[in-house]
């Protein structure tokens, strides 16, 4: 059985994509973007330069509390796991 691949690496593997300057590459980064959340984070493949940043901004934070969050989560199933 293939384990399941964590939000925060599927959405850190999105970022460039929402960074490109091709516009379709942008397009389907910002379909998996949703695909691995289920959430809006306000960015728009055909958004401003300016306006795309922000977003993507909001993508980087909510994959650092992410990342903190399945860390955590990690810490806690190894204690129980050495108990």
């Amino acid at each position: 059985m293939i384990p399941p691949v964590k939000p925060s690496k599927a959405v850190a593997e999105v970022l460039p994509g929402l960074e490109s300057p091709d516009a379709f590459l942008r397009l389907e980064s910002e379909k998996r973007l949703f695909e691995c959340t289920r959430r809006d984070f306000g960015f728009r493949w055909n958004g401003s330069p300016e306006a795309r940043a922000k977003a993507v901004e909001r993508v980087k934070a909510w994959l650092a509390e992410r990342r903190k969050a399945e860390e955590a989560g990690a810490g806690a199933a190894r204690r129980v796991a050495a108990t």
